[in-house]
């Protein structure tokens, strides 16, 4: 027997429907008026079939089940309620409660029992608090669909996001982005946007969907459409109906064939800069999009950003690196040809320098020839006067020879004793006449000074040869003083008529450097200062170390330096002397090759009253030498 379902109350917004199942009829009006006055829906139903059927249509809320039904055992039955709802506070209804029977309706899946006779206040409660566990369980099991969508929904973004991660090359990822976003969002089609650089255009990067290959590569302008109002305003556009939204653009539909419903669009922004739109369109399941799918996709659209300007910047960089060993390959030409041109250009300056300063020296020569000459000419003007006397006293020595030879000869062919008297007398006559005594004691006088006299010849032809000879070899030790009194003998007839030189040669180390040069260097030295000199004064010549440094100082008492004229007198090709005195290029010829030496030249003048001229060269075993900024302060 079926009894149809009575309602006290229609409102289902109320505390909640309550299934009723008592085949005793007027327990079910009963239930049903209490219920009813509590405001509940109340639906009684006499057999199980019925209510099952019933239930099936309008699932949850609670069950009161009478535990002794006609045909069935409430407790038996209690099980399908459940599979149909899990959530279903299922209420056992008896007049013979036992300890045991509550504990096998508890075990079953009921949720608490209610006596007979019901009493109104006791039952409504019992109701309100299976009610209340009814809608908690319905809560909680909605939740945790949810919650176990949003983790699906939250892995497959990990998972977009990894995969965006994993590459920075643009074109394997915008298709990697659109894909697996229209996956995401289960759409019918997509597209993504990127900003042209330096222009007001959205370029389709890629686009996924009906004909999208035909839409790469056009473009959009920013403003016009649904695209370009999200990048103008850089905002997220939610369009569940196109046609009821005026910033649609149909054009892409007309030349496509495509249908567009819905669409959702989102910015792609880098530190407040859009870098491009990604747009989805229509559900597969023709609905429109929702806010949640709006959401959905803005929750990893900041990723998608982020990947795309770091994709772009890497792009950037890869044509700039190309770009650049392009360039620097081109630019290492360039330099290998520059420094072949450098190194063959600083060859030829060596061979040029070389050259000015083998020409210096020869014209410093040249300027001395007449000095060189008169030194050379002394020691020979005695030697050929020696040799002179040397050629009369030979002839008397010849003939002193020839004499005894006379007398030695009629001595033995056993001559007259007259004729050997007369022999021995004119051979004693020759020998007072010709003071042979005499003529052999200044015999070994004339040939020891001929003999130093050809020695000075040779010192002063040695002390030229090695001053004039051009430099060949590298740098090796170099004994100063040693270069000082070659330089000294070669200028020694420019010096002595106009200035007492005073030698103060101190114990120095050798230095590391070309011989020749520093003669150079220090015959310009010497000749500037012979030539300040106007009639009769000195010039001094010392050496001494200052800390690692081996000094050299040159001084005069000649007229000096003026000081308007001191800072250019190192400039080549200046010179303060009459046109063919000099060539301006001897203080610039020994400064250079100073500083080729790793020393410095420093000039100290006082006019009227002499210049020095100080050089320090960095000694060959001096292990205290100065720094840069010491030599600097270098005294001179």
């Amino acid at each position: 027997m079926k009894t149809a379902p009575s309602s006290s109350r229609n409102n289902l917004a109320g505390p909640g429907r309550v299934l009723v199942i008592d085949d005793d009829t007027f327990a079910g009006r009963v239930f049903s008026e209490i219920l009813g006055n509590a405001g509940y829906e109340a639906a009684v139903f006499t057999g199980v079939e019925e209510a099952t059927e019933y239930f099936r249509v309008k699932p949850g809320g609670v069950v009161l089940l009478d535990l002794y039904l006609e045909k069935e055992y409430g407790i038996d039955v209690l099980p399908e309620f459940l599979g149909i709802d899990p959530d279903t506070a299922v209420l056992i209804v008896t007049a013979h409660a036992s300890l045991q029977s509550a504990v096998q309706a508890i075990h079953s899946g009921a949720y608490d029992y209610v006596l007979k006779p019901a009493e109104p206040d006791g039952l409504v409660n019992a109701v309100r608090r299976a009610m209340e566990k009814y809608r908690l369980g319905s809560e909680n099991r909605r939740l945790l669909r949810e919650l176990t969508g949003q983790v699906r929904q939250l892995e497959l973004i990990g998972r977009i996001s990894t995969m965006i991660a994993s590459t920075l090359e643009l074109e394997p990822l915008f298709d990697l982005v659109i894909e697996q976003t229209q996956k995401l969002l289960q759409a019918e089609a997509s597209s993504l946007m990127i900003v042209n650089e330096g222009s007001d255009e959205l370029r389709i990067a890629v686009a996924l969907g009906p004909k999208g290959l035909e839409l790469r590569n056009r473009t959009v302008k920013i403003g016009q459409g649904v695209a370009g109002w999200v990048a103008k305003e850089k905002a997220p556009l939610f369009v569940p109906d196109v046609r009821q939204d005026g910033r649609f653009d149909p054009s892409f539909d007309k030349c496509t064939g495509f249908w567009t419903r819905s669409i959702l669009a989102a910015p792609l922004l880098v530190r407040g800069r859009v870098v491009g739109v990604i747009e989805v369109i229509n559900r597969k399941d023709g609905e429109a999009f929702r806010e949640s799918d709006l959401k959905l996709l803005l929750s990893f659209a900041p990723h998608i950003a982020v990947a795309v300007d770091n994709a772009k910047i890497t792009e950037e960089l890869r044509r700039s690196r190309e770009e650049l060993e392009i360039r620097v390959e081109e630019r290492t030409r360039e330099l290998t040809r520059a420094l072949h041109e450098l190194e063959q250009s600083h060859r030829k300056l060596q061979q040029a320098q070389a050259q000015l300063i083998q020409s210096e020296k020869l014209a410093a020569i040249g300027q001395l020839a007449a000095g060189v000459a008169h030194e050379i000419n002394n020691p020979i003007a005695y030697i050929h006067a020696n040799l002179h006397s040397l050629e009369e006293y030979f002839g008397d020595l010849v003939e002193l020879l020839r004499r005894q030879r006379i007398l030695i000869s009629a001595r033995s062919d056993g001559g007259q004793e007259q004729e050997l008297t007369n022999n021995y007398e004119e051979l004693n006559r020759f020998e007072k006449e010709k003071a042979i005594d005499e003529l052999t004691a200044d015999l070994g006088t004339l040939l020891n000074e001929t003999k130093q006299g050809a020695l000075r010849v040779a010192d002063i032809v040695r002390n030229l040869k090695s001053f004039s000879r051009a430099e060949s070899g590298g740098p090796e030790p170099v004994d100063v003083n040693r270069c000082l009194e070659e330089t000294l003998m070669v200028i020694n007839n420019e010096l002595k008529y106009k200035a007492e030189v005073i030698r103060e040669f101190g114990a120095i180390s050798p230095i590391m450097g070309r011989s020749g040069e520093l003669n150079q260097v220090f015959l310009n030295l010497l000749v500037n200062a012979a030539q300040a000199i106007e009639k009769q004064g000195r010039i001094k010549v010392r050496t001494f170390t200052l800390g690692g440094l081996v000094g050299i100082e040159i001084s005069d008492t000649g007229k000096g330096i003026p000081p308007e004229v001191l800072p250019r007198i190192f400039d080549p090709f200046f010179t303060t002397k009459s046109p063919g005195e000099g060539t301006g290029l001897g203080l610039s010829v020994a400064y250079g090759i100073v500083e080729n030496h790793n020393g410095q030249i420093r000039v100290d003048s006082v006019p009227g009253r002499g210049t020095t001229f100080s050089v320090f060269l960095p000694a060959l075993d001096g292990k205290d030498r100065k720094t840069q900024r010491e030599k600097e302060n270098i005294p001179g």
